[in-house]
């Protein structure tokens, strides 16, 4: 048995969940496959993470979101599950982190 196991234990039954704290408030999810077909990849993503950071945001690229716009990048804001940012490649990190500030101001920061 190892440490985490042995902590997890809790009345003779072994923990599967374990949850921790987040080092951010929220996250802006971006599909990677958009990322390389809009040509952003390499303009955008230092940018946009430096620009989401102090609004409490973490950048997480991932898969294939389903939406696949043409000449553009798919973006979810965790903050509005339901809404999907669908972002032209010309648009800035600063256009960006602005219609996520948005949000921050209708939620308040955390």
């Amino acid at each position: 048995m190892g440490r985490a196991e042995s902590r997890g234990r809790a009345a003779g039954r072994l923990t599967l969940i374990r949850r921790t704290k987040a080092k951010q408030d929220a996250v802006l999810l971006v599909c990677t496959k958009c990322f390389k077909k809009a040509d952003v990849k390499d303009r955008l993503t230092k940018p946009l993470k430096r620009a989401v950071k102090p609004l409490g945001y973490k950048l997480v690229k991932t898969r294939c979101l389903g939406v696949c716009p043409k000449n553009a990048v798919t973006m979810n804001d965790s903050r509005r599950p339901r809404e999907w940012m669908i972002v032209k490649p010309d648009a800035t990190a600063e256009a960006v982190a602005a219609s996520l500030l948005d949000t921050v101001g209708e939620r308040g920061l955390s």
